[in-house]
């Protein structure tokens, strides 16, 4: 998730350099807040239905959002930024929306605050440490495009390590309840998955 923090930090200063005025790129951080929200919402209320798979609609939000930011450089016109801003926003809004049922499909209820202080923390260390390494990078090369592209590429490649996350998950119950036959009834369906 190094790349996360790419579009909030970078997004204002490429629009200036494709001739936006100061305040029309401010402008962009306000429609990616306005179409994150929505996009909050309306994920909320997705995962919410049974036929939903909350795994699939995290790594979609992630591959398609890291795709998008990768291919910020490709955009050569002001109002392409404001597209980008919303579709990022709206997109990216599921990943954050989504991540604690999505440890508790995985990992269970009784390791929820656990898992999430560990994910706390990992997000940390990008949060921290992503934002200066992208502006030395920006420093050195004084170009936004090799900070979208790997921005994005860290973004796209977590959304497709998540995919195993269900072939994983159901193969580690069916590996608890074998374990536990001996002594007791297994309190995990094995066969209950996130597939």
């Amino acid at each position: 998730m190094i790349g996360y923090c790419v579009p909030y930090q970078f997004l204002k200063d490429n629009g200036q350099a494709l001739g936006g005025s100061e305040s029309s790129s401010s402008y962009l951080l306000a429609y990616l807040g306005a179409m994150n929200t929505a996009g909050r919402i309306l994920t909320g209320w997705l995962s919410d239905r049974p036929w939903a798979n909350v795994l699939y609609i995290n790594n979609i939000s992630l591959v398609t959002s890291g795709l998008l930011t990768a291919l910020v450089p490709a955009i050569t016109v002001f109002q392409g930024l404001i597209g980008y801003a919303c579709l990022y926003g709206f997109l990216i809004s599921a990943f954050i929306s989504v991540r604690t049922i999505l440890i508790v499909q995985v990992l269970g209820l009784d390791r929820l605050t656990s898992a999430f202080g560990f994910m706390l923390l990992f997000q940390a260390f990008a949060y921290i440490g992503a934002p200066p390494a992208f502006g030395a990078m920006y420093d050195k090369f004084k170009n936004f495009h090799l900070i979208f592209v790997l921005g994005g590429l860290s973004v796209l490649i977590s959304g497709i390590l998540c995919f195993p996350l269900a072939i994983l998950s159901k193969w580690e119950n069916r590996k608890s309840c074998q374990l536990d036959e001996d002594d007791a009834p297994c309190e995990n369906n094995p066969d209950q998955s996130l597939l």
